[in-house]
């Protein structure tokens, strides 16, 4: 026979040896409660090693016959638990029985007595096989109280645990605790729409077409590609490109299929952090807290038949008359830890400064030209080979240029290797040299500074005015903020709240989930996201929240402790048995106290609880504390390790208390 035969399917196991103990590992892939049978190929005594608690309890529903064991379990959804098997002894089996559990079997004289719960009232039956004999009992109980659903909102408090001392949560390091933060943000500009006749500062208005963009994360250039260019390329392709050069960019006019070969292309903007780069895969630690990329200019793979095309633009503000060196490359990086393919630099570079010509890189036949580029005066960081090549391929490329007071227009030509990923950027800095790179430093080098130079995609115009909308979380005190910006107004729930210095302090806490509206006059060049250097953080007192995701109530990107709490009226009926306490899913401990006792901590499912030790006749306080995983926080971060319903959290329910009848039976032989 099979080493284990399960009556279910979707039934995962293992089968470990320890000494004279069979264990195994059982877990039910399934989102419901299942009784299932086991049928295991040894001949043993069941017990559960509960890993979390290091308690041992047996298993009372089994039955050993010739080179194997039956094992009747329950288990909840997404359960696994630790089944050991015993050698052989002399325990009594429960073989059939309908009670809800038992917890104790006992020989005593000629009879068996058994102790157990009953959810359900009416006719109980148990049949033991015991040294050879069957022993059978059976007896008439009354019904068990009603459950209660514990409903309707739970007060909440905040218990944040990500103390930032030695920097483990965030760079720099802080003496405060990382609490509830908000760092993402519906976004929308303001135009020639009036937002408050059109409600964009209401609780309900409908924001869902916005955008969505990240604190940091913001628009520093124009973007166009890929595309294929021709040969000689169409006369109104070569004179868009020379007015590129110029700075006279036509945005509303695609560069159409005639002229490059594909479906029409418009300029769109390119968003990158000048703290974290590129948001995606490129970056190869976990969450940029270990270092992040320096590309923060990153193509995917474009399946195109040759080498595509990419141009961007931008304009760059420079306070006075001066040399700057413009630096452009990059290093090849892997997508991950894995040897998957990777990220190139791409082979061709060329830059334009206000027109003229500053930087060209070429590369024939796979080799690339550094004599001729040191010849031009080009200084470079040699890289690795390029396809055996003895030649190195020169990974950063930098010139001086010279960049006059006020703005200054910038071109940069990128052509990609045919079906590879490229990642470079192109940057200035008033020094000859780059910025040290340091790993441990979880910042973009290029920007670790302050910076003189401005990036702007729109320095021309008159109106910087953006709205971002976001959800505070219940208890909502007050909120901070710093932002780029010469003014901003501040909706909460609708009601105009004064903003003094980027703090909002309200007179009392709002006890729900509240909806914030900033309108943020921007400063040039810090556009969407870029407009707040550091999340909007929030203060909170005690408030009130639903069953469910707190991801939906302002916490999206907490991760600590909530702490969730409710008041039950209980009569001396509730207490004549056993009292559990079901929480439903909890993302990811739940630990629980009853009238200010420690009732018990779980970190996966069953989340039930014996309470009956702590309740009493009259009013008692649940507190059920919920602690997440950090998948919430890294979440904004440039990283690809958190994954799909990672971020889940809070207590999802249902939540509710179970009363089970005492049950106690007297097994006698069958004659």
């Amino acid at each position: 026979i099979r080493d284990v035969v399960a009556s279910e399917t979707g039934v995962f196991h293992t089968h470990q040896k320890i000494g004279p103990v069979d264990v195994y590992f059982i877990f039910n892939t399934h989102a419901e409660q299942r009784k299932i049978s086991f049928r295991l190929r040894v001949e043993g005594e069941p017990e559960i090693w509960d890993a979390f608690s290091g308690t041992v309890r047996p298993v009372h529903r089994f039955q050993i016959g010739s080179g194997y064991t039956d094992v009747d379990l329950t288990l909840d959804p997404y359960e696994g638990t630790v089944l050991a098997l015993n050698p052989r002894g002399t325990r009594p089996a429960v073989v059939e029985d309908n009670l809800s559990s038992l917890v104790k079997v006992q020989p005593a004289g000629n009879q068996i007595q058994l102790q157990g719960f009953a959810a359900e009232g009416g006719r109980k039956m148990v049949r033991v096989a015991y040294q050879g004999r069957e022993y059978v009992a059976d007896q008439k109980i009354s019904p068990s109280p009603a459950t209660i659903a514990l409903e309707g909102p739970f007060a909440f408090q905040l218990e944040p645990t990500m103390n930032n001392r030695w920097g483990d949560f965030r760079y720099p390091a802080s003496n405060r605790m990382i609490g509830a933060e908000a760092r993402h943000f519906r976004y929308r500009e303001e135009t020639d729409v009036d937002p408050k006749k059109s409600g964009w500062h209401q609780p309900n208005f409908d924001d869902s077409d916005w955008p969505e963009v990240t604190y940091s994360y913001g628009p520093y250039w124009w973007h166009i590609g890929p595309f294929q260019e021709r040969a000689n390329g169409s006369e109104a392709h070569l004179g868009r490109l020379e007015r590129a050069k110029q700075g006279m960019l036509d945005l509303q006019k695609p560069w159409g299929r005639g002229e490059i070969g594909l479906p029409a292309l418009r300029w769109k903007p390119y968003s990158f952090s000048q703290k974290f780069g590129h948001y995606g895969e490129v970056h190869h630690s976990a969450g940029g807290l270990a270092g992040v990329s320096e590309n923060f200019f990153v193509f995917e793979n474009t399946n195109l038949s040759s080498s595509p095309t990419h141009f961007l633009f931008t304009y760059v503000h420079s306070p006075i008359d001066g040399e700057y060196t413009l630096h452009f490359g990059g290093k090849p990086e892997k997508s991950d830890y894995h040897d998957t393919p990777g990220f190139e630099i791409p082979r061709r570079r060329q830059a334009w400064v206000n027109g003229k010509q500053v930087l060209s890189v070429t590369q024939g036949q796979d080799i690339w030209n550094v004599a001729d580029l040191q010849k031009r005066g080009f200084q470079f960081d040699l890289g690795a080979a390029s396809n055996g090549s003895t030649k190195p391929a020169p990974e950063e490329v930098r010139t001086q240029v010279h960049l006059k007071q006020g703005w200054n227009t910038v071109l940069l030509k990128i052509v990609q290797p045919e079906g590879k990923k490229v990642a470079t950027y192109a940057t200035f800095t008033s020094s000859k040299t780059p910025p040290a790179s340091d790993p441990y430093v979880p910042r973009l080098r290029w920007f670790r500074e302050p910076q003189q130079l401005i990036y702007d995609i729109a320095p021309h115009q008159k109106k910087r005015v953006g709205w971002y909308r976001f959800q505070a979380p219940p208890g909502l005190e007050s909120l901070g903020f710093q932002a780029n910006s010469d003014r901003t107004k501040a909706w909460i729930n609708g009601k105009s709240v004064p903003v003094r210095a980027g703090q909002i302090d309200l007179s009392s806490p709002i006890a729900k989930t509240s909806q914030v509206a900033l309108r943020v006059e921007q400063q040039p060049g810090s556009y969407a996201g870029a407009a707040f250097p550091d999340p909007i953080s929030f203060e909170c007192q005690e408030g009130q929240i639903a069953l469910g995701d707190w991801s939906d109530s302002g916490l999206r990107t907490y991760s600590g402790v909530g702490v969730y709490s409710k008041e039950v009226r209980l009569g001396h009926r509730h207490l004549q048995g056993q009292v559990l306490l079901e929480l439903g899913d909890a993302r990811t401990v739940a630990e629980v106290f009853v009238n200010g006792k420690r009732a018990g901590i779980r970190m996966s499912r069953p989340f039930r609880f014996d309470i009956s030790d702590f309740v009493q006749p009259g009013n008692n306080q649940i507190q059920i504390k919920v602690a997440n995983t950090l998948a919430n926080h890294m979440s904004s971060y440039p990283t690809h390790w958190v994954l799909e319903d990672q971020a889940v959290s809070g207590l999802l329910g249902p939540v509710q208390l179970r009363f089970h009848s005492k049950v106690k039976l007297s097994a006698t032989v069958v004659q």
